[in-house]
This record gives structure tokens, sequence and C-alpha cells, in this order.
């Protein structure tokens, strides 16, 4: 009998080997088991299968579960053909469960991640609650609701996200007919739970302010912005930036003030930075005076990082009466031919000590006879003449190179000033059209 060929053998050798690892990631089975939904569950004689989630939610869901101090091997999370999503009990392990697509539609449709982190934190919550999955009290499941969304508000205030972006994933849930929701006699309305989710966020937001130690605040911009040209002054005030993975929330304030009714206000970033801000939207009218007015900066698609936005020298909003201008070239021309004007007074200053040495040193002081030739014949002038001519050429010499080096340095110290790039911020168009933005000088 003929012993087969190693290379025939080669590919039974090698499904053998990988036969497990195709097994694990093939769609499992399970059970029946008890769970809560973000949203409710259509009634399905269907059997629900399990899959590997996908990478950058179990990411997700990780950040949550250390937010509340849960370590994330203690909780399993699978991709399932479930409505939406699922706090449970599954072969005695915490599980949450997950339908892909609804968690793409909700990231599309509210186009923020905070909606995937909600419904994540809601059903983190039904399990650090500890709830009773199979509990068919109407009244107890609205409450267990309830309870779940208050868990999700208060982690995400924790987590740096706004009162808006706490409510984004129920809000998809506001545009969906009534009769596509299932379960309703376990749910409250979207409405209620919109505002119970305001209302715990608000709550956890002064008590982190009270306490005075919010991660998600920092100060931008600590000292008055001084520009040179027209704008003397910033008229933004108390410039902060809240910072999550995903934007920078910047808030300010431009004081009321009779003198003004109207400001022009700009995104401004350090000029020698390699990227310039795109992706960022004004949230309030940025031509009106105002308190609490925000800026979000979507600065992830920007190509940035978060520990570059997090410096605070980088970026600012600031107002002013009237815009900035740049330094025009023609005013760097001008104090160019200021200082040239001073170096010419340096070398009509060394001119006239030439002269004043001449007459005083090499005439006056040598000769000492007033009817000497050099006076009568070569000079024609009298002893005391030259004297006095030396005493005009020595003042013009004093004056000139005094006031020549002054000249220059003063206009060179400017044009130093106008060209100088250590403090150099840019602004921002109000909208990006294709276009990097106005150059601008200015110091912090």
């Amino acid at each position: 009998m003929k012993t087969p060929h190693f290379w025939a053998l080669l590919p039974v050798f090698l499904f053998t080997m990988f036969l497990p690892i195709l097994s694990a990631q093939t769609p499992r089975p399970l059970g029946k088991f008890e769970g809560c939904n973000f949203n409710g569950q259509k009634e399905t004689n269907e059997v629900t299968y399990a899959d590997v989630p996908n990478a950058q939610y179990r990411r997700h869901l990780d950040r949550v579960l250390r937010q509340v101090g849960l370590e994330p091997t203690k909780v399993d999370f699978q991709q399932a053909n479930i409505d939406n999503a699922a706090a449970a009990i599954v072969d005695g392990r915490l599980t949450i469960l997950y339908n892909p697509q609804f968690f793409d539609s909700i990231e599309i449709a509210t186009k923020t991640k905070w909606a995937v982190y909600g419904v994540l934190a809601h059903e983190v919550g039904h399990l650090v609650n500890a709830q009773i999955f199979g509990e068919k009290n109407p009244e107890k499941r609205i409450t267990m609701e309830f309870e779940a969304d208050a868990f999700a508000a208060r982690t995400l205030r924790k987590m740096c996200a706004t009162r808006d972006e706490a409510q984004a994933a129920l809000r998809t849930f506001g545009k969906v007919p009534p009769s596509h929701q299932v379960q309703k006699e376990f749910y409250p309305p979207v409405s209620a739970r919109l505002n119970h989710v305001g209302q715990k966020w608000e709550q956890e937001d002064e008590r982190i302010t009270a306490e005075g130690n919010d991660p998600c605040r920092m100060i931008v911009s600590k000292f008055p912005l001084v520009l040179q040209e027209k704008a003397k002054r910033n008229l933004s005030k108390g410039v902060a930036v809240r910072v999550d993975d995903e934007k920078a929330v910047v808030q300010y304030d431009v004081p009321p003030h009779k003198r003004y009714r109207i400001v022009h206000t700009r995104f401004i970033i350090r000029n020698d930075a390699d990227k310039w801000p795109k992706t960022f939207d004004w949230e309030d009218d940025l031509s009106q005076p105002g308190r609490g007015k925000r800026l979000v900066w979507y600065y992830t698609k920007d190509g940035f990082t978060r520990p570059e936005v997090e410096k605070n020298d980088l970026y600012s909003v600031a107002s002013w009466e009237n815009l900035p201008v740049p330094t025009p070239p023609w005013r760097l021309l001008c104090w160019g031919a200021v200082a040239a004007g001073g170096v010419g007074a340096l070398f009509y200053g060394a001119d006239q000590r030439e002269q004043r040495k001449y007459l005083y040193d090499d005439v006056y002081a040598k000769y000492t006879r007033p009817d000497a030739t050099i006076y009568t014949q070569t000079l024609k002038k009298t002893r005391d003449q030259v004297k006095k001519e030396a005493d005009q050429h020595y003042t013009r010499e004093r004056l000139s190179t005094l006031g020549g080096a002054a000249i220059l340095v003063g206009s060179a110290a400017m044009i130093i000033w106008k060209w100088n790039k250590k403090h150099a911020y840019a602004l921002v168009p109000e909208r990006i059209g294709g276009t990097t933005g106005l150059g601008l000088k200015a110091r912090f």
C-alpha cells in the first residue's frame, strides 16, 4: 500500500489543529435566559445565538465598567440576534448582549458614540443593581428601568458626557412609532425616561461641581489675550473645556456690556500647530455676548490626540469688538526702512567723528599759534573758528550716534516682535470653506 504524501495530508493536519479555534468563533445557541432589554424585546420563538463582539464596542464597555469599579473580565459581552441590547445572567455569568445593527444605527442617527455608551451604561446598571430579570410585576419592572437610567446618567456625567449626550440613545426611540414599541407595560414612556436621565445628570453635575474635583474640566487659557494691531483685549472670560475621547467642549463667557452689542468670536490655535481644527460647531450665536456659550470640537476627526488637546496653550476662544488683523508686510517694510535710517545715522555720526578728530586733534591741539600756515593758507579760518567747527562736529556726532543707535535697536526690536512665532496664534475661520485660516499674531 502506498504511503500518502506529506502535502496530501497537510490540509487534514491544519484543519485538525484549527478546529477548536473555528469552533470557538462559531455562533453558539443560548439556552433560555431572562434579561432586561434597553427598550423591550419582541415576543419570538427564535433561538438566541451569541457571537464574538466588536472590538470597539468591547472597549466602550470596558471603559464603562472601569468607571464604576468593575473588572471587565467579570462581565461577558457578546453580540446576538436580539432587538437592541440586554443585561442577563447566562450560565451563571453576568452578561451583556447587543445587536450590532442596533448599535450602528443609533450611532449614525445621533452622530455620537455617547449613544452606545448610554445603552451600555444602562445595561451595566441592571447588573450592578442586582435586579431580578425575571420580574413580571410591571410596576417593579418600570422602577428597574428608571434605576438603570439613573445609573447610566450618573456614569456618563463622570465620563464627561453632556446632558444631551446622556439622553442621546433615548432620543432615537422618541422617533419610533408607538406600534413598534414592545413590552410597553414593562417600560416607562420615553419622555419620562428622558426627563429622569436629565434630572439625574444635573444632580450628579451639581455634586461634582460642589466638590470641586471635576475631572472633565480644565482651564484652557489662564492669562488674558493681548493682541497687536486693532484688537487690544480679549472679551472672552473663563474659557474652560471638557475633553473626552471624542470631542472637546469649550465653554466661555462674554459678559454683556453697554459699549458693545455685537462681538467677533473666533476659535484660535497656535500658529505652529501641525494640524488645524476643521470639525467644530458653535452651539450659540457667536456674535452675541452671553454666559455659558459653547463650542464643540470633534478633534479626533481632525487627527488630534487627547494629550494634544489637553495642552492649555494649544487653542482657545477669543472675542473682540473689532476683528484683529495680521501685521501687514508694508508695516514690516516701514520698520525696515526706519532701521536703515538708524544705520545711516550711525554712519553719519562716524563721519562727524572723523571730521571732529581731524579739526581738533590734528589741527587745533597740534597748532597752537593763531598765525600758523594751516589756518591762514590751508583752511583759511582762524584758530577759534576751527575749534568752534570741531565742537559742532562733536555735537552732530553724539546726536547721530545716540539717535541712530536708539532708532536701530527700537526698529529691530519691533521687527523681531512682529516676526516672533513663540506665542503666535492663528485665527480659525467661523466656517471652514477650503481655507486654512487667517494668520494672527497673539501673545498669552
